[in-house]
């Protein structure tokens, strides 16, 4: 089974969730499962739960389950290093490698990507109200959703993805560490998912010394977020 030491990558996209009600015994094991396969739903080229495409990844791990892809050392130009815990409470993390550092544009400098915040952001708050619809979480409890970027002071904000919103200049974080939390009622994630995704980015590129409008954010997330239709969970 792979691993990841975390200590070798400080630069990772952290992203919590939870539902309201708390009970560690919750779920079983065969719910989770079956919650994260609809929950593994393509936006883009790679899911936020990827789980359908390599079973092998996954193994229960005390209570819960446990999958870790890293293809470091594996000659890929952009590897994917990441990880994801779904327990049988309904907690889930989800952690990985900030891969800007692997852009060729990124030039070995210490960067955060425009357009890869906003897909990592949308899509994981897209893929999330699927997991907790799949697990039957009632659409009036709460559920959190909380995103921590680490090691972002003095990094800088930058275009290496080609988006529509203007920007101007690099910009700088002067904190080490950005998290920025929700917390909602399940029907409220679901109905309004393109919304709150750009909400949350604009909080975390405020950071940044950058304040692009709301709907500017909104107009780059809503045509591949708005690809899967509600009913669309596997």
């Amino acid at each position: 089974m792979k691993t990841i030491d975390w200590s070798k990558y400080p630069a990772v996209r952290k992203t919590t969730s939870y539902p309201t009600v708390f009970d560690e015994k919750r779920f079983t094991i065969q719910q989770l499962r079956e919650a994260a396969s609809r929950a593994d739903v393509l936006f883009r080229g790679w899911p936020f739960i990827y789980y359908n495409y390599d079973p092998d990844a996954t193994r229960v791990l005390g209570d819960g389950l446990e999958t870790v892809v890293n293809q470091e050392g594996r000659g890929e130009a952009e590897p994917i290093i990441e990880q994801w815990n779904l327990l049988r409470s309904g907690a889930f993390l989800h952690r990985t490698v900030v891969r800007e550092s692997y852009y060729p544009k990124a030039k070995g400098k210490r960067v955060l990507d425009t357009m890869g915040t906003i897909y990592h952001t949308a899509e994981a708050i897209g893929s999330l109200w699927r997991l907790y619809e799949a697990l039957a979480v009632p659409d009036e409890e709460e559920v959190t959703v909380e995103f921590v970027y680490e090691d972002t002071e003095r990094r800088e904000l930058k275009v290496l993805i080609p988006g529509r919103i203007p920007f101007d200049r690099e910009q700088l974080c002067y904190t080490p560490q950005v998290k920025i939390s929700r917390t909602q009622p399940l029907y409220l994630w679901r109905a309004s998912d393109v919304q709150i995704s750009a909400e949350i980015c604009l909080e975390i590129f405020q950071q940044f010394q950058w304040e692009p409008s709301l709907r500017q954010i909104e107009d780059e997330i809503r045509p591949f977020l708005g690809r899967l239709a509600p009913s669309s969970v596997r």
